[in-house]
């Protein structure tokens, strides 16, 4: 994954965050990207396929 992102819904008062391992990121907001040219987009050919595996270690 090239991207870790920290998120938590906007505007409410729920108890977590979330932290997500991203293969691209979103537009700025305001601003619209066309798909083929968004930042680390992972593409995979027809007839292939893609394994991916992660380990996330949060400690005190």
């Amino acid at each position: 994954m090239t991207t870790v992102v920290v998120w938590h819904k906007p505007e409410t008062d729920a108890p977590y965050v979330c932290i997500e391992p991203w293969h691209r990121i979103p537009a700025d907001e305001g601003k619209t990207d066309y798909f083929a040219s968004k930042h680390y987009m992972l593409t995979i050919k027809p007839e292939h396929g893609h394994g991916n595996t992660y380990a996330l270690e949060i400690s005190e």
